[in-house]
């Protein structure tokens, strides 16, 4: 069974990031980030990261919130 991890940005549901035995695969729920559905990553926080810029540099999270 594989363990996921819920990824929201700014409160809003992004997807889940599934657990591998070396990496994170992302699934994106919000359309906003299919440009990194089924991408892989060495950690959670670089994921996280990653969405939440993608989300701010395209102008749909608020700076302040992004920050928190």
């Amino acid at each position: 069974m594989f363990q996921s991890i819920v990824i929201d940005v700014a409160g809003v549901f992004a997807g889940v990031a599934i657990a591998l035995p070396d990496r994170f695969r992302f699934r994106a729920v919000d359309p906003r980030l299919d440009d990194l559905d089924a991408t892989e990553w060495p950690s959670v926080a670089e994921l996280r990261r990653v969405a939440n810029a993608m989300m701010v540099r395209n102008g749909h999270v608020p700076r302040a919130a992004a920050c928190g």
